[in-house]
């Protein structure tokens, strides 16, 4: 009988492998014999686990490289600097975008057939600022949600119901 894996061992393997580093035809350096010595399974789990999987954390580790390039050149005050900013400047977004989709979820709640013309469209003014908060002013912006599988593109060009709509059919996924 094989050994046994370990709970989480899935989970861990699919995040090294979303780097795109143990994958040839991504530009990675190692192989997928690699990971599953790492993780102390099959070869056959490995394949299993990534067949057709695109590596999906690959393009933010090579922007990470870039940016650590271009900070490779600057003094540590430099380098300091620029990263309490980015530190900053992340809590703020992760918290507006946190409060645009805790106050889209209540006005998508409170839409019903109670609401007055008044009130449904200061739901959907407030769901139109969410929206923006998280996506941006750009038509072209769109945000797709991953949670549990479940997948909900919404996108900067939706009105306010279809974007309701489209997180409400999210949400109820959940």
């Amino acid at each position: 009988m094989p050994p046994r894996i370990k709970p989480g061992t899935d989970e861990e393997i699919l995040a090294d492998w979303d780097t795109g580093d143990y994958s040839k035809a991504h530009g990675g350096t190692k192989t997928q014999s690699e990971l599953s010595y790492k993780h102390h399974c099959s070869i056959g789990r490995i394949n299993k686990l990534v067949k057709g999987r695109e590596p999906q954390n690959l393009q933010i580790v090579n922007n990470f490289i870039h940016a650590k390039q271009e900070l490779a050149g600057k003094n540590e005050i430099s380098v300091n600097a620029v990263n309490k900013v980015v530190d900053e400047r992340t809590k703020h977004i992760e918290f507006f975008t946190e409060a645009a989709v805790k106050n889209v979820k209540t006005a998508v709640d409170k839409i019903g057939a109670e609401t007055s013309q008044a009130e449904h469209r200061m739901l959907a003014d407030t769901i139109l600022k969410g929206r923006e908060t998280v996506l941006g002013k750009s038509p072209e912006t769109a945000i797709q949600i991953n949670t549990n599988g479940n997948t909900q593109l919404i996108s900067s060009d939706m009105n306010a119901q279809d974007a309701a709509r489209a997180y409400a059919d999210f949400m109820a996924g959940q």
